[in-house]
């Protein structure tokens, strides 16, 4: 029964405005031609692309960094004793916490 309703609704709803006398326009839009004709869309996005990249070198150094720190550390563990293994631990942590902003 609301299925009805909600039907009946929908179709009173739609036909109203040409029962009214008011013209009804459609229109499309070809997003292909904007975005290969507009020259400001082609700026913009050289421009993103360009950030893209950048980030993705940045996220790529940060995560070489991360690598040879954690390759440091593990040279490093076997000789170190409890207090050093605690301090190594507990260093600067901020290249690790840099990188999280990239994901």
């Amino acid at each position: 029964m609301i299925r009805k309703f909600a039907t009946f609704l929908l179709l009173t709803l739609s036909i109203t405005p040409t029962l009214q006398g008011k013209d009804v326009s459609i229109a499309t839009v070809d997003m292909n031609r904007i975005f290969n004709e507009y020259i400001e869309f082609q700026d913009a996005k050289r421009e993103l692309d360009r950030f893209v990249l950048e980030w993705e070198r940045q996220k790529d150094s940060l995560k070489q960094y991360i690598d040879s720190l954690k390759n440091l550390l593990e040279i490093e563990k076997p000789g170190l004793t409890e207090k050093g293994k605690r301090k190594k631990g507990t260093g600067n942590t901020e290249g690790p916490r840099s990188i999280l902003k990239f994901y």
